[in-house]
């Protein structure tokens, strides 16, 4: 079957169900490390925190991790429906990197200092951008209540100064610069090729828009509506990038921070989803 037709619907409900299984395999990975009240002993982790509970840096990574997993779930669910959304799987896909590479950032950090120093950073970077917009809140003593963003700020600069490293200065890469370094950890070929082809499509750009197999209404008779689907080479690209980054991630965050038996268990879970797919992509290239 031509790689520019359309992925048709089995595949895609196949590709969907083995993405879903993964990323559960990845969600039980935080769910059953976060249960704990830190990381295991004797590892990479538990030296960097002193023997201690998790520390923010780790937390955030965590919450990184968990907020990727949402993006796959959602991709994963979308993937599935009766017509093929092929922009919105591009959207997801791109928002799935950023925020990858959010965790992977704070994961390739040397030690535990530097762990924390570019948690308390990206925190500092969120707050400024946020500005006056947001209403930030927090719980104490079991109630919400709402902070100013002024008290946020402070908080957070202070973070910064406490979790400082002599000689270093940590600056919170922009979104791209964090997805295309995900990307490269997981082997993907043309990593900024690929993240400028999630943006433009996720933006409606017209020429690549065009590439999913929509065609203007003047050029059909009696066309009444853009037909945008997605062909067998964007899921497969797509695909392609989700599974490798979240298997990087996963791997990076289980040497950290979990035993072995964590580690084969993953493993397993992810070579045989990976088959999975490899083969839904196989059976169709036969066709």
């Amino acid at each position: 079957m031509d790689q520019r037709s359309p992925t048709p619907s089995a595949t895609r409900v196949e590709l969907s169900s083995a993405l879903m299984d993964l990323t559960n395999g990845a969600s039980g990975v935080v769910g059953r490390a976060s249960r704990q009240t830190g990381p295991q002993v004797g590892t990479p982790a538990h030296m960097w925190v002193g023997g201690q509970n998790w520390s923010t840096g780790f937390s955030s990574i965590m919450q990184a991790i968990s907020t990727a997993i949402d993006h796959s779930h959602a991709f994963a669910t979308v993937l599935r429906a009766e017509e093929s959304h092929g922009p919105s799987l591009a959207a997801l896909c791109r928002a799935f990197v950023e925020v990858a590479g959010r965790a992977w950032w704070l994961l390739d950090s040397k030690d535990g200092h530097q762990l924390e120093h570019r948690a308390a950073v990206m925190r500092l970077r969120e707050v400024i951008d946020m500005g006056e917009k947001g209403a930030p809140a927090r719980v104490r003593d079991g109630q919400l209540e709402t902070v100013a963003h002024a008290e946020v700020r402070r908080d957070a600069e202070d973070a910064v100064g406490r979790a400082a490293v002599a000689g270093q200065h940590e600056k919170t890469p922009n979104y791209k610069t964090l997805a295309c370094r995900v990307m490269s950890a997981a082997e993907i070929v043309d990593p900024e090729g690929k993240y400028s082809h999630l943006s433009a499509v996720a933006h409606g750009h017209g020429f690549t828009v065009g590439g999913l197999g929509a065609r203007s209404p003047h050029q059909a008779e009696g066309f009444t509506h853009f037909a945008i689907s997605l062909p067998i080479a964007n899921a497969q690209a797509y695909l392609r990038i989700m599974t490798r980054v979240l298997n990087v991630v996963a791997e990076r965050f289980i040497s950290l921070s979990c035993d072995a038996a964590e580690h084969d268990c993953w493993r397993l879970t992810y070579v045989t989803l990976h088959n999975r797919i490899v083969t839904a992509f196989d059976d169709l290239s036969k066709q």
